[in-house]
């Protein structure tokens, strides 16, 4: 609760992993005052940013036949955590084909919501929740269970680029075939990983192994 002169604000989230803050609305006035109270580091404007696209593994250096990926095994074992738009589990990036079972210890789940059942959810893409405390707060609450089904690709975008099942017609540069939709056909990823999506979407790497063309 944040005291003012002429009323409370209420916290509408707190955060406590990554970093000790919480949400709250303000005036402009309020948020200032607030940024010079002792122990506040921070104050952020809560802002609406959009997705963009395009080139993700030669943007990130990625190199099929050295570094990261040989050298972990093209990511098995490893389940990566995606905070995004969403995820499409229905596409083939997603498939479970040829992994072994999740590990005993992971705790993610995936949710039922109107337009994503939990059952999308394999050995592959072991989790998928969404959260959606900024709309609400915002007045542009889901209205029913949040779901994290992606709604404008961008989300699935990242998930197969970071542990997407294997292109098997990728061409030169890494780059293949893709959809500007919701499905994206399988781009060249981290094949053994597992992803958990969170939309904010989750997801794991494979077990088979894959030599790159």
């Amino acid at each position: 609760m944040v005291p003012t002169t002429q009323r409370e604000a209420e916290s509408c989230t707190r955060t406590i992993i990554v970093m000790h803050g919480f949400a709250v609305r303000l005036t402009g006035d309020e948020a200032r005052r607030m940024s010079s109270f002792p122990g506040v580091t921070r104050v952020h404007e809560d802002r609406k940013f959009y997705l963009q696209m395009t080139r993700s593994p030669g943007f990130m250096g990625l190199d099929p036949h050295h570094g990261a990926w040989n050298e972990t095994d093209f990511g098995d074992g490893v389940i990566i955590g995606l905070i995004d738009g969403g995820i499409w589990p229905e596409s083939a990036s997603f498939s479970d084909h040829g992994l072994g079972p999740v590990r005993s210890t992971w705790r993610g789940k995936c949710v039922d919501a109107a337009d994503f059942n939990a059952t999308l959810c394999n050995r592959k893409l072991v989790g998928a929740r969404a959260f959606d405390v900024s709309q609400s707060a915002s007045g542009m609450s889901y209205g029913t269970v949040p779901s994290p089904r992606d709604k404008d690709g961008h989300g699935t975008h990242v998930a197969s680029t970071a542990a997407g099942a294997a292109v098997p017609d990728a061409g030169m540069f890494m780059f293949s075939r893709v959809e500007r939709r919701g499905a994206w056909r399988p781009r060249r990823g981290s094949p053994c990983t597992t992803h958990a999506a969170s939309r904010t979407a989750r997801q794991r790497t494979s077990s088979r192994r894959w030599t790159p063309r």
